[in-house]
């Protein structure tokens, strides 16, 4: 075990409605290999939102 290193993962996985909000575009932002970074503006509504 000394080995290794010490790290952490923290991950989720969502779905959203198709809703004209919820949406997904490139950003001026590139990657390292010169790709648009996507941008995701997900919004929550009363009906999706749990209490």
């Amino acid at each position: 075990m000394s080995d290794y290193v010490h790290w952490a993962t923290l991950g989720s996985l969502c779905e959203f409605l198709a809703l004209p909000e919820n949406r997904v575009t490139l950003a001026e932002e590139v990657d390292r290999h010169g790709l648009p970074v996507a941008h995701m503006a997900p919004t929550a509504r009363a009906r999706t939102a749990k209490p």
